[in-house]
């Protein structure tokens, strides 16, 4: 069964700020193509709060959680916490157009789709190299790469 994606529509805010709260797991991971991340749990937060005097928004995304990775050294499942807290500016405009000052909903649909957001900040969370810390790998595969190190 394919899961809704996490959106909040912003037309349907009535006071000063909204929050909604998520919790993802394995499937949403999954559901993303090319991930390299394979599970997971994550908390999500997500405050909108309504500009004074503008047609825009600040989005508080607030994730607490973990996921599972490949180890850079011996492939095997790596635990890496992820914390972020981010604020970004969500402004109504044209799907084509890219002025750089966050991100942009189509006025007509209304609709801010959370998915990519909580994706690509959970992503952006992984270490660059993940890895075990030393002496904690997979002692058979780091015997096999070991035979095939040049010294």
């Amino acid at each position: 069964m394919e899961k809704m994606p996490h959106k909040i529509n912003l037309k349907a805010i009535k006071g000063i700020k909204e929050t909604c709260r998520y919790s993802i797991d394995s499937d949403f991971f999954r559901q993303q193509e090319h991930s390299l991340i394979s599970r997971g749990e994550l908390d999500v937060c997500a405050e909108v709060k309504k500009n004074a005097g503008e047609d825009s928004f600040t989005l508080r995304l607030v994730m607490n959680g973990y996921v599972i990775v490949p180890c850079d050294r011996c492939l095997a499942d790596l635990k890496c916490p992820i914390v972020v807290e981010k604020d970004v500016k969500v402004n109504f405009g044209a799907h084509n157009e890219d002025n750089g000052q966050g991100v942009l909903v189509d006025q007509e649909v209304g609709q801010l789709d959370l998915d990519p957001l909580i994706y690509d900040y959970t992503v952006l969370s992984v270490p660059l190299h993940p890895a075990h810390p030393e002496g904690d790998c997979d002692k058979e595969m780091i015997e096999k790469l070991n035979k095939y190190l040049v010294h």
